[in-house]
């Protein structure tokens, strides 16, 4: 594994209430601020994106419709069109920064959580089929389809539904902590 890769440590923690977390360089990943800042919620998903962006380009992976934008004020995945206009922005956390206030009154990301998901997919199917050695890499950490992750269905998932978001963010970490992990053995087989 390379020294890049090695900065980024996903693992899992409880909060003094109990509530487990995973955790991205010692930040909370969450979907909402329950006892979790938005700021460290911001924080949090933009060295996710760091994450997916330097693994993306490790394993030459381009998505045809997302771009990342990873800034640590609030890290964004933007939805283009096939001309690259700019169809949606997607929030990965607050924008204090942004003139649009409306994104202050932010309760959840969940729809944020979905473009990264759908991300993480594509960057999975990408490596599938590529020409590496499948064989080579460790098991995938849970199923991973278009909209699945998991146990969990994000296109029938209720937004009020924190268990079950609280366990897609388990998942996605999952997957980023396989992804990093096997980026290294994807760069020999291709």
């Amino acid at each position: 594994m390379s020294k890049r890769t090695k900065q980024f440590a996903t693992s899992t923690q409880t909060d003094e209430r109990d509530l487990r977390y995973p955790l991205i360089n010692n930040l909370r990943l969450a979907h909402k601020p329950r006892g979790i800042s938005w700021l460290e919620i911001n924080a949090g998903w933009s060295q996710a994106a760091q994450l997916l962006m330097f693994v993306g380009s490790t394993i030459k992976f381009k998505s045809k419709d997302l771009r990342i934008v990873p800034l640590m004020s609030c890290a964004k995945i933007i939805e283009v069109g096939s001309n690259g206009d700019t169809r949606f922005v997607n929030h990965l956390g607050v924008d204090f920064q942004a003139m649009n206030r409306k994104t202050h009154g932010a309760e959840h990301m969940n729809s944020s959580v979905r473009a990264f998901h759908t991300l993480l997919y594509q960057m999975y199917v990408h490596i599938l089929n590529s020409k590496a050695e499948v064989d080579c890499l460790d098991p995938a950490p849970f199923e991973l389809r278009q909209t699945v992750i998991g146990s969990h269905d994000l296109g029938h998932i209720d937004d009020r539904d924190d268990v079950g978001w609280s366990g897609v963010i388990h998942c996605i970490a999952s997957y980023m902590k396989w992804m990093s992990q096997n980026a290294c053995k994807f760069i020999r087989y291709t």
